[in-house]
């Protein structure tokens, strides 16, 4: 009796032992998406549709140093405020928000004081087009 159960045990034991390397042998190292990035600029004359409509063209200026003076030409704070009268408060070209230095877009602008940048928009924005906008600020 005690042999037959130890027996059961023991291939209780092999075969999760076996689905365990079977599970490891499947595993793989996860990729990094950063190493499939194809920049266009370094695409072949003769490249192919598929690879002219997966390559990365807007972000290779990005890449590279940021000016140490542009923190020095933004106001001390910075706001995002979503007003659904944005659009209307950005064509009346005068607000309590400051100077219109720029445009989000069809979506909003910026203003900015000595001390203050305020981004105003119709809506939630995509990280990137807070980017964009937040550039505008450095304008002192």
């Amino acid at each position: 009796m005690i042999r037959s159960h130890l027996s059961t045990h023991l291939s209780w034991l092999c075969c999760l032992v076996a689905v365990s390397a079977l599970g490891l042998a499947r595993a793989q190292a996860p990729v990094d998406p950063l190493d499939t990035l194809v920049f266009c600029a370094n695409l072949p004359p003769d490249a192919s549709a598929e690879q002219t409509d997966n390559c990365i063209d807007a972000a290779a200026p990005a890449i590279g140093d940021i000016d140490p003076e542009w923190r020095k030409r933004m106001p001390p704070k910075v706001r995002w405020v979503v007003d659904k009268d944005a659009l209307r408060i950005c064509s009346a070209g005068t607000s309590n928000y400051g100077r219109l230095v720029g445009l989000v877009r069809d979506r909003g602008c910026v203003w900015v004081t000595e001390q203050t940048c305020t981004i105003l928009t119709v809506a939630y924005l995509a990280h990137a087009e807070i980017g964009q906008a937040l550039r505008t600020c450095a304008v002192r």
